[in-house]
Parts: C-alpha cells; sequence; structure tokens
C-alpha cells in the first residue's frame, strides 16, 4: 500500500503567491496613475460660479443672457437658463459660450425659443473657466 500525504491545494503554491503579489503591485500601480490623472485633470481647468442673470424679453418668445466674469482674467464663460411655458413639460433652455473679459458684464446672447412663449425661470447656471 502508497502512502498518501494530503497536500496543500495548488492554490497555496509558491509560485501563485509570487503571481498575487505581482498582481496586486500592477493594481496598485494603476490606481496611482488614475488618481494622478484625475488630479491633474481637475488643476487644469476649474468652472467657478459668476453672476448671470436671465430675462424674458417683452415679446415673451425670446431672452437675453448676461454674465460677469468675476475671475482676474479673461475667461471662457457658459451661461444657460432653463424657462418655464404655459404647456406641461415643455422647459425651453438657452445655452450661451463666450470669452468675457475680466470683470466684465456682457450680454451672452439674445435667443427665441420656437413654439412656446416663455414665462419665468426655472433654472439657471453661470459659469467661467480659470
Amino acid at each position: 500500500m502508497r502512502n498518501t500525504v494530503a497536500r496543500p491545494p495548488a492554490r497555496f503554491s509558491r509560485s501563485n503567491c509570487v503571481r498575487n503579489r505581482t498582481f496586486a503591485r500592477r493594481v496598485a500601480w494603476r490606481a496611482a496613475l488614475a488618481s494622478l490623472l484625475l488630479t491633474a485633470a481637475s488643476a487644469v481647468a476649474t468652472a467657478d460660479p459668476v453672476p448671470f442673470s436671465c430675462i424674458v424679453l417683452a415679446d415673451g418668445v425670446s431672452a437675453s443672457v448676461m454674465l460677469t466674469n468675476s475671475l482676474d482674467r479673461e475667461a471662457s464663460c457658459l451661461a444657460t437658463c432653463q424657462f418655464s411655458t404655459a404647456k406641461y413639460d415643455v422647459r425651453p433652455q438657452i445655452t450661451c459660450t463666450k470669452m468675457v473679459p475680466a470683470g466684465k458684464e456682457v450680454q451672452m446672447c439674445i435667443l427665441s425659443a420656437t413654439g412656446e412663449k416663455l414665462l419665468t425661470l426655472i433654472d439657471g447656471r453661470g459659469d467661467c473657466v480659470r
């Protein structure tokens, strides 16, 4: 009769431990690289909220979008305004982008809505990128 000795499963072999450590190092390296790239990307361009206004004009179908660049240098700015209408679930949105000099208030755009008359401002946002 032959003696049989219980052996540990193959997953506990020395070569598998080395492979697991190598894999763990690769995962750690990729995570560190991804974190570094995200940090660098966020440091490059950050959008800062700035004062803006969205005004429905007298005709009721167009709106004027004004924005003030409160940053200390010229910046690329974006303003978005969403309006309510008399029709349920119809909310026209106007978006304008423009380079704005430092510390200046400018008219970003005047745009007409298609179809329904604009009633009130529901939501809006103004940002300038450093």
